[in-house]
């Protein structure tokens, strides 16, 4: 018995084994697995991050962000991640949407760190901004520079996050996902095909 998979060219704007990723990757880069799956945010167009840029960077809808003393936090948006709020006076972010949202994980570039640092982020389900709860997260450290957030879903969504740590200063880059991109290309078993031959 021999078999052979047969991969075909995917269709422009796809990528992947099974081209079933959409191409979110700046510039038209090639969104393939030495670019798209590693840690490069600043590789993917506005409004994506993540492994193969595949996440929605919710950050990219805000209606407002507020400090407790004056910080620009501007730097956290501008897709540079040498950029930091260093020399910045400030403990704590507050960030607002107009509509809610389920957090699921954040990713946070740091002008440096050794140890693992800590983050608490709470959440408020109203727009009176009260009765803001911690949400249940833990911190990942991915590299020297990078800190994943994982954020278990909590319900009901929330308008605002606010996020309170000691390393706020350090900050770079800012991203929150609610969840991974569901706009995956349903047909993409189309261009492949897969065939098994019996020998006599």
């Amino acid at each position: 018995v021999c078999s052979a998979y047969l991969l075909l060219a995917c269709e422009p704007d796809w990528f992947g084994r099974g081209c079933q990723y959409q191409r979110h990757c700046a510039n038209n880069t090639n969104c393939d697995a030495t670019v798209g799956f590693h840690n490069n945010d600043s590789k993917c167009n506005k409004g994506w991050f993540g492994p193969g840029c595949q996440y929605v960077d919710l950050l990219d809808s805000i209606s407002s962000v507020t400090t407790q003393r004056s910080a620009n936090f501007k730097v956290l948006m501008d897709r540079d991640d040498e950029t930091c709020m260093m020399n910045f006076m400030t403990d704590q972010l507050k960030i607002t949407w107009d509509q809610p949202h389920i957090i699921t994980w954040m990713r946070f570039y740091l002008s440096n760190t050794v140890v693992l640092p800590s983050f608490d982020i709470a959440g408020t389900d109203t727009t009176l901004y009260t009765d803001s709860k911690l949400l249940p997260c833990r911190e990942v450290m991915v590299s020297t520079r990078i800190v994943d957030v994982h954020c278990d879903p909590v319900w009901p969504a929330v308008i605002q996050v606010t996020i309170s740590s000691r390393n706020v200063t350090d900050l770079c880059s800012l991203y929150i996902s609610g969840g991974r991109n569901v706009a995956i290309n349903r047909r993409h078993h189309r261009l492949a095909q897969s065939f098994t031959k019996v020998s006599p």
